[in-house]
């Protein structure tokens, strides 16, 4: 199948999550078997899971949502230790084919370009890779870690004074018009921890990307700028990076997402606190293959209209970032469109 029948794929099984449920897959979840327990657990866990069933993966879904509590990092636990204790205090047992779902390939989540994704579907020890990410729109105020942004077309389980509550957006919510609001697209998944391809790995920048949510001083064009002068296609050696794509299943910006503010195929950045900007990538040429919310798929080139890189992001209105950030934004009331 080809990369954009992948693509296809994806949105229209979004669409068919809308139809089930009435909102489009939430980008981050909590355990899907949470009632279990009596602590409420971080929401880790990817927009792959609940989309499962829509992708013809009914049993791999199965899999997933009976399984015991579990952190889907490939840090936190390893299959075969027995019984392990999270750090909030609950204990779970890691042997068990319940788990199976960690290293169980899905098929239709491999780029047919990226070479990279189905190298070793236990890639650190657990789990498989994904070439396919959501969009979390043009902001990276809000999206650090387990977090994403107001202007996404997917919702997801956030932190409230009363815990975790769950937040869904539907296609109601996109007034700028689902033929103008990308909802998928590529990302080269790395081949190691500390990938220096700029395609496949996120570099660390120093200066703080969001204060808690506001806009700092910082603007995409300082991530743009950090490929090496040497070869534009890496980053400079002894630099630190995270690998993109290396979990399917753990909702962290790296793993999963990604922003519509530099152009296909740049750079992409977190700062020390973990704040984080991913760029859509492909081995394409010339740009990436992405799906829209209202079940089209495109490709977009790399030299799309960004607009103004020197500017901060914004959390309301017209986007900063032009053509690409305009489709990122569900209700920017930009007049801006792809085609």
């Amino acid at each position: 199948m080809s990369c954009t029948n992948k693509v296809k794929q994806l949105v229209l099984a979004a669409h068919n999550h809308h139809d089930t449920h009435g909102y489009l897959p939430t980008i981050n979840n909590q355990h899907p078997n949470k009632e279990k327990y009596a602590v409420a657990l971080y929401p880790f866990f990817s927009w792959v899971g609940p989309l499962l069933p829509f992708l013809e993966q009914t049993a791999l879904h199965s899999s997933w949502s009976t399984c015991d509590y579990d952190y889907p990092d490939f840090s936190s636990v390893d299959i075969g230790l027995g019984t392990m204790t999270g750090s909030d205090g609950v204990t779970f047992n890691t042997v068990d084919d319940r788990y199976a779902y960690k290293t169980t390939p899905i098929a239709s989540l491999f780029c047919p370009s990226d070479g990279g994704a189905n190298q070793s579907c236990s890639w650190q020890g657990q789990y498989c890779k994904n070439s396919y990410s959501v969009s979390v729109g043009d902001s990276y105020l809000d999206t650090s870690n387990y977090r994403t942004s107001k202007r996404s077309p997917f919702g997801q389980d956030a932190l409230t004074s009363l815990g975790y509550s769950r937040i869904t957006r539907g296609m109601e919510s996109i007034t700028d018009g689902t033929s103008n609001t990308v909802a998928f697209s590529e990302t080269v998944t790395a081949i190691e921890q500390v990938d220096l391809r700029v395609k496949a790995g996120i570099i660390r920048v120093p200066d703080p990307m969001s204060n808690s949510g506001s806009p700092t001083t910082w603007a995409p064009i300082s991530c743009l700028n950090t490929r090496s002068t040497s070869d534009p296609n890496f980053y400079d050696t002894g630099l630190t990076t995270l690998p993109k794509g290396y979990n399917v299943w753990n909702s962290t910006n790296y793993s999963t997402t990604f922003h519509t503010i530099l152009p296909p195929n740049s750079p992409s950045c977190r700062d020390t606190s973990n704040y984080f900007l991913v760029s859509a990538t492909s081995n394409h040429s010339g740009g990436v293959v992405a799906g829209f919310c209202d079940g089209s798929v495109r490709f977009v080139s790399e030299t799309i209209d960004c607009g103004d890189l020197n500017l901060p992001t914004v959390t309301d209105g017209p986007s900063n970032y032009g053509v690409w950030g305009a489709v990122g934004s569900t209700n920017g009331g930009e007049t801006k469109s792809l085609q």
